[in-house]
């Protein structure tokens, strides 16, 4: 069993991926921009972030930069609708995975064990 946060300002597809990851047996926190994502990750040891790269408040990018210098370990997966938002410094952000929405169950699940593996 993993813990997972789900971070995206869409409460509909948090719920989808917490069902997702739910249904798999595995723990979900969610938060609905980075400011409350980095707050969930102070109180909570999460093993892989399912991110989304357009919020407001605090972007993914912002996110990542601020996981990277104080929770280093977690592994991201991004998400995004704009293809384009998604060619970002991989290697430099440590993104394991990349989901373009609208993107299936089973590829929300292969991109969560691909971070597991990892």
């Amino acid at each position: 069993m993993a813990n997972i946060l789900v971070v995206d300002d869409e409460a509909p597809m948090r719920t989808v991926l917490r069902r997702f990851f739910e249904a798999a047996e595995h723990k979900v926190l969610e938060a609905p921009n980075g400011a409350q994502a980095l707050a969930e990750l102070q109180n909570e040891t999460i093993d892989v972030a399912f991110v989304d790269m357009a919020m407001p408040v605090m972007d993914g990018l912002g996110l990542l930069r601020r996981m990277r210098e104080r929770f280093p370990e977690v592994h991201v997966v991004a998400m995004s609708r704009a293809v384009e938002v998604l060619d970002l410094p991989q290697r430099e952000m440590k993104i394991v995975g990349v989901l373009e929405k609208p993107f299936t169950r089973d590829e929300a699940l292969e991109a969560l064990a691909a971070a597991l593996s990892e």
